[in-house]
């Protein structure tokens, strides 16, 4: 898979956090099969967010601020996203793309 590719399904600022500035992006997509009920792999593995409760994010909290600005905050302060992880394990070979795009799609198309 391309740069322009990647890019063209997931954040540009992400998929640079992941790949870097490499052109050339190892995503895998598994053939399927029936043991598998066709979707390329057997098992789990969960993509992962956890927000650290700092006290910039407590504080924001307090101040009800809005959740877009708490998410921004958190990352700020290092979180990795669900996304993020999820380009993590393509990466490594434990997921495929098909899979990211169906769990965590909410989190880069709103």
């Amino acid at each position: 898979m391309t740069a322009e590719e990647m890019v063209k399904n997931f954040p540009s600022e992400v998929v640079k956090k992941v790949y870097g500035s490499s052109k050339d992006m190892k995503a895998f997509k598994g053939q399927g099969c029936k043991a598998c009920h066709g979707t390329g792999y057997l098992g789990r593995i969960g993509l992962f967010e956890v927000l650290e409760v700092s006290n910039t994010i407590r504080r924001l909290i307090t101040e009800k601020k809005d959740s877009d600005l708490i998410t921004k905050a958190a990352i700020d302060e290092g979180m990795t996203t669900m996304l993020l992880d999820g380009l993590i394990k393509v990466r490594e070979g434990t997921t495929t793309i098909d899979e990211i795009l169906r769990v965590a799609k909410s989190e880069f198309l709103s």
